[in-house]
C-alpha cells in the first residue's frame, strides 16, 4: 500500500523551516511554539559565541544564554516588525547587564574608609568623595576587571590574585591593564 501524500488530504507539505526567512519562522513561530526550535538552531551557537565575548565564566554564559533564548520564547508572540536578529541581540545584551546587576557585589563595611581622627572635616569629605567616585567607577567594569582592582586596592599583588581567580599571571596582567583603561575613561575618576 502507497503512503498518502500531502496533495490528497488538501495540503500543501510543510516548508522547510531552514529554507525559511526569520519573518517567515518568527510568524509560524508565533502561531506554533514548535516552530521557535529552528530560530533557536539558527541562533544559538551566534549568541552563545556573543555572550562568550562578554562574559568571562563558560558556565554563566550558557546560563544567560538560556535565559536569553527562554525570554525570546515568551516574548515572540508580542514581536510585531523590524529585525528579529537585532531584537534578538537587544535581548541578549539586556540579559548580560541583569546578569551584571544581579551579580554586582555588594559595599562591605570593611570597604568604607573610616576617617582618621586627626583629619578635618574637609579632609574627610575628600576620601569619602573619592572613594565614592572609585566605586561608582568599578561599576563600569566587567565583573571580573573589577575584582582584580579590588583585589589590588587591598594590596594583593598579580601572582596572588592570579592564583585566587585561577588565572594566569599574563591574563590577570591584561585585564588590569584594560581595567585601568575603562577606568581612565570615566569622568572625574582619574587623573
Amino acid at each position: 500500500m502507497q503512503k498518502p501524500s500531502w496533495r490528497q488530504f488538501g495540503r500543501q507539505r510543510p516548508p522547510d523551516p531552514s529554507q525559511l526567512t526569520d519573518d517567515e519562522l518568527v510568524r509560524l513561530a508565533q502561531t506554533d511554539p514548535e516552530q521557535f526550535g529552528e530560530l533557536y538552531r539558527r541562533y544559538v551557537g551566534e549568541i552563545e559565541r556573543f555572550v562568550r565575548s562578554r562574559v568571562t565564566d563558560a558556565a554563566l554564559a550558557e546560563d544567560i544564554t538560556s535565559k536569553v533564548f527562554t525570554k525570546v520564547m515568551l516574548a515572540i508572540p508580542r514581536f510585531t516588525e523590524g529585525s528579529f536578529r537585532a531584537w534578538l541581540y537587544q535581548i541578549t545584551r539586556n540579559t548580560i547587564i541583569d546578569e551584571y546587576r544581579r551579580t554586582k557585589p555588594n559595599l562591605v563595611i570593611d570597604d568604607l574608609p573610616i576617617p582618621d581622627p586627626a583629619s578635618s572635616p574637609e579632609d574627610v569629605a575628600i576620601t569619602n568623595d573619592a572613594a565614592a567616585r572609585l566605586h561608582a567607577a568599578l561599576d563600569h567594569l566587567k565583573p571580573t576587571q573589577r575584582e582584580i582592582v579590588r583585589l589590588r586596592l587591598h594590596g594583593l599583588g598579580v601572582k596572588e590574585i592570579a592564583e585566587r581567580l585561577n588565572m594566569s599571571e599574563n591574563a590577570v596582567k591584561s585585564a588590569q591593564r584594560r581595567a585601568f583603561i575603562a577606568l581612565k575613561s570615566v569622568p572625574g575618576v582619574m587623573p
